[in-house]
């Protein structure tokens, strides 16, 4: 209820006299989310999961286990990222097959009406076993503090409660993390970190599986915590043991998202490379441009006193600095500035980097309407390098 009091203002007059209205807000719909994407549960944290639940009071937890020996098959039907196909009906109902149901239990939560709560359930002594597990969160018609709308059919409530009352996630108990990088000859760089300490793991046995479960290599990590596979593009999982700890990644769930980045091109196989980038996406006419170029070669080394040169070229393909010698270079790194007039043509100006090969940059100056930076990179016959 919300009282107005008399001679509150207008916009053209005062209120006249005191008024009370009732104002009813609409019930916030009971639902359950993870707090985090994130999959690997260290002992760091107790192994606590974590959710967030609105007009919820009470939840089910239920934690299912995967035998070890049994991965391959698993992993060939679930999809291991965020809450993956957990309820999907074929994974539930050929789950028998490949595990079983250890824990099950009932909480009670401590909520406010219509407000997010962050809730907590301590996974430490249920599940004693580092592994791959499933946990699975549930509410029914009895676990929530909500009223349905009278114009909502029964069937649609029932139908809410087993679409939205559940959420699911597959987990690792595992202080390991996997980090896996394919380089354009199939190989396959895999990094194992211990994600408490954040340091490489030496010595851990790292077994490259197909997907019908054939053991294609086998290594052990070495002082940097690294292997490299040579059949990257038959590799369906990667099982990492140390101990009594596990660790997976199945690469094709992991990876990253390319969006917003540019990232297309070719990968260049030998010789000299150079990657040129500047401090800003636009400059207009009379700014300072600020470069920096990394050279390396294919053992990620330049050699010490090699100087590169820098060629720059206007719009309209007229040449601004004509082989500027840089010589100062610490590691393959170097840095160059050049100034720019205010009668300086607009568009794109390239930038030619030079060694054994050179990349491009492509920089637009624009007077009305900022632009955005394109870097291109070329080889010395003008293959495209990256983007």
């Amino acid at each position: 209820e919300i009282e107005l009091l008399k001679g509150l203002k207008g916009e053209k007059s005062k209120l006249a006299e005191n008024k009370k209205e009732t104002i009813k807000f609409k019930e916030v719909e009971p639902k359950i989310i993870f707090s985090n994407e994130g999959i690997i549960l260290p002992k760091l944290n107790e192994n606590r999961i974590a959710f967030k639940s609105v007009n919820v009071k009470k939840v089910n937890l239920k934690i299912k286990k995967i035998f070890l020996n049994n991965t391959t098959q698993f992993l060939q039907d679930f999809k291991f990222q965020g809450d993956g196909n957990i309820f999907d009906y074929y994974v539930q109902n050929n789950f028998y097959k490949v595990g079983e149901t250890i824990f099950e239990k009932d909480y009670t939560l401590d909520y406010k009406k219509n407000i997010w709560n962050q809730n907590e359930i301590e996974l430490k002594n249920l599940t004693n076993e580092k592994g791959i597990y499933i946990v699975e969160l549930s509410f029914d018609k009895d676990g929530v503090d909500y009223t349905f709308p009278s114009s909502v059919a029964q069937w649609q409530r029932d139908n809410f409660f087993d679409t939205k009352g559940r959420i699911g996630k597959g987990i690792l108990i595992s202080d390991m993390g996997i980090v896996a990088q394919k380089e354009s000859n199939n190989k396959l760089i895999v990094n194992i970190l211990d994600v408490i300490k954040n340091t490489p793991l030496k010595d851990v046995d790292i077994k490259a599986i197909s997907v019908n479960n054939q053991i294609l290599e086998e290594k052990k990590t070495d002082k940097n915590g690294e292997v490299v596979f040579e059949k990257g593009d038959k590799i369906f999982y990667l099982l990492a043991q140390n101990k009594d700890e596990i660790s997976i990644l199945k690469l094709s769930d992991s990876k990253l998202s390319y969006d917003g980045f540019l990232v297309d091109g070719e990968y260049k196989d030998d010789g000299m490379r150079a990657f040129v980038y500047s401090d800003r996406g636009v400059y207009r006419p009379g700014d300072t441009v600020n470069i920096g170029v990394i050279a390396r070669d294919n053992d990620g080394k330049y050699p010490e006193g090699q100087p590169i040169k820098i060629d720059v070229f206007t719009p309209r393909g007229d040449k601004y600095i004509d082989g500027q010698i840089l010589k100062d270079g610490k590691n393959g790194f170097f840095t160059y500035s050049f100034e720019t007039s205010k009668e300086s043509d607009t568009g794109v100006w390239e930038i030619n980097v030079g060694t054994v090969s050179y990349e491009r940059l492509e920089k637009r100056a624009s007077s009305l309407i900022p632009l955005k930076l394109k870097k291109r990179v070329k080889l010395e016959y003008g293959k495209l390098l990256s983007m």
